[in-house]
């Protein structure tokens, strides 16, 4: 996931600012800087106590700045995925695992060591505990489809950012 801020892709009237300045780069640098924290604050706030949303900030920086632009990035496999939502299916499997019952949130199915089955004529995976009882860990789907949870700073919130800093380099 990236942005990439330039004077090519600036509104006319930030695009007007910014060819005012004599030296682009600081401007560029200290933007970039700005909408990373932007983005990782964003991402911040959907944390709940976990790591997940924590590693998605974790993974955002400026990836490259010049006197042309700056670009910001985020390199999380999770990040675009939960900024825009969409379809998840599985790579190397025929189905999906979500977990149904708390002792599998955060395990995969081959980490357990009881053999695991699928009952016939159901789509959940799980275990015998020897008397006869089966535990269901695990639906299995085709595919789930995610809701977005934006976290990264809107197109009117990296506007506003950049016409700030560039007021802030011409006052210099």
């Amino acid at each position: 996931m990236q942005l990439i801020i330039s004077e090519d892709s600036a509104t006319p009237a930030l695009e007007a600012l910014i060819v005012q300045l004599d030296q682009k780069m600081p401007f560029f640098a200290t933007l970039g800087r700005r909408v990373t924290r932007a983005a990782q604050a964003g991402a911040k706030t959907h944390s709940q106590g976990g790591s997940f949303w924590l590693s998605i900030a974790n993974a955002t920086r400026v990836q490259a700045v010049d006197n042309n632009g700056v670009t910001i990035g985020c390199n999380h496999y999770a990040a675009a995925q939960k900024q825009y939502g969409g379809t998840i299916r599985p790579v190397k499997a025929q189905a999906l695992t979500i977990p149904i019952v708390p002792e599998a949130e955060g395990r995969r199915a081959a980490e357990w060591t009881q053999d695991l089955f699928i009952p016939k004529g159901s789509n959940i995976l799980g275990y015998s505990d020897g008397t006869g009882v089966f535990h269901g860990l695990y639906a299995l789907v085709k595919s789930v489809t995610q809701k977005a949870e934006p976290w990264w700073p809107s197109e009117d919130e990296v506007a506003a950012m950049a016409a700030e800093e560039a007021e802030f380099w011409l006052s210099q």
